[in-house]
């Protein structure tokens, strides 16, 4: 079953400070949850367990990575006619359950040929309860 849900994700990346929220949809199962909202006109899904982030973003700008605690990954990157991948390094990843979602802190590097990025998250999901 689908609930609607608040999302909201605060990033840090080279002293600068970025904060977006949005209602969304979320589904628990299985252990994780499953999240959907729309930004900049994408749809966004989020796939929260506890050793690991699945994010998606199909649309004008689509990107696909798996965010798993000191391990490498791709984040595979698409618009018009392009098509990327960008190595990644998740060095933390914490996930918590609380009593009306979820909170999630990450904190991975891109890892670019030339140099590196680091990007610092923290992702909280609320699900919003029909009495409220």
């Amino acid at each position: 079953m689908m609930d609607a849900c608040s999302v909201e994700i605060v990033t840090r990346s080279e002293g600068a400070v970025s904060c977006f929220s949005a209602r969304g949809k979320v589904e628990r199962a299985n252990g994780c949850f499953l999240v959907s909202y729309i930004q900049d006109g994408d749809a966004v899904a989020l796939d929260a367990r506890e050793r690991s982030l699945l994010m998606q973003r199909t649309g004008d700008c689509s990107l696909r990575v798996e965010f798993l605690l000191g391990r490498r990954s791709v984040m595979t990157v698409s618009g018009g006619a392009l098509l990327g991948e960008i190595p990644v390094f998740t060095s933390i990843y914490s996930f918590r359950r609380t009593e009306d979602g979820f909170f999630c802190r990450l904190n991975y590097e891109l890892l670019f040929p030339a140099d590196s990025q680091k990007f610092f998250l923290e992702i909280s999901v609320q699900i919003i309860s029909e009495e409220k």
